[in-house]
């Protein structure tokens, strides 16, 4: 192990002037995969114009850590910043810290193609392009979406948890995501939330601001089958629109607290 720039151990070192174990953060998680051990990598100021993949090696059994040296020093992503292929079978899954996830407009900066069970760990981390995952407990802390937090029609994303996150794109559900819970995050979207075609079930919004900016409205359903314990508890709603804060427009449902 060698240390980082904040005395922090760390197995492998990726430094674009090669000064380091590999110039490209793929070589270092290729590298981790073939092992047996829990890894962390420490990454270098710059920009990585490449595609991040985890799992190639199919279902992994151990913990990886990946730390940026600073927020807004590391940039990775060319189309499709970071796919994950395969799930972590390792409870304390996968930590990513200050780290700017890049793609181009019609990719992603982070996507996932199966269920990532046991999560992942977002820290202080940029999203310049969607997000879009079959997450089950993964949590970002202090994270911003520039392009928004999608669910797309084939996923069911579970047991995820937001902390002091910034939405500044619409975010489109076009499945149901379930046990939710979006705590001091800012929504400034012109729509910040649509739910396209199934419902809700366990959402919980707490002390969010949701500013719509002189949008349409702030919280959208469109003929949505049914909602289920969707909650806004302490939220402040800056400007309601030309419609309504809260707008279910069709398939009813139960469960609806405002507090």
């Amino acid at each position: 192990n060698r240390r980082g720039a904040h005395g922090i151990c760390f197995d492998y070192i990726v430094d674009p002037d090669g000064t380091g174990d590999f110039t490209t953060v793929q070589g270092a998680v290729d590298a981790w995969e073939l092992t047996s051990n829990n890894a962390s990598i420490y990454i270098c100021p710059g920009t990585y114009a490449e595609d991040v993949t985890i799992g190639t090696g199919g279902a992994l059994t151990t913990s990886l850590r990946m730390y940026g040296v600073a927020a807004g020093e590391v940039t990775i992503g060319s189309v499709n910043g970071l796919t994950f292929i395969h799930r972590s079978s390792h409870r304390s899954g996968w930590r990513f810290e200050n780290i700017t996830w890049d793609g181009t407009a019609a990719g992603s900066s982070v996507r996932g193609t199966t269920v990532i069970n046991h999560g992942a760990y977002f820290f202080n981390c940029l999203f310049t392009r969607k997000v879009s995952a079959d997450w089950a407990g993964t949590q970002f802390t202090d994270c911003i979406f520039q392009k928004g937090y999608h669910v797309e029609a084939t996923q069911s994303p579970a047991n995820t948890r937001f902390l002091r996150c910034t939405f500044s794109d619409t975010n489109t559900w076009a499945n149901a995501p379930s046990w939710h819970t979006f705590t001091e995050c800012i929504f400034g979207a012109s729509t910040d939330i649509i739910v396209a075609t199934a419902g809700v079930a366990d959402v919980s919004f707490v002390n969010c601001d949701f500013d719509t900016s002189g949008g349409a409205k702030n919280f959208f359903t469109n003929t949505v089958t049914g909602i289920a314990n969707l909650r806004f508890m302490g939220c402040h709603f800056g400007r309601p629109g030309t419609v309504a804060c809260i707008y279910l427009q069709s398939g009813g449902g139960s469960g609806l607290v405002v507090d």
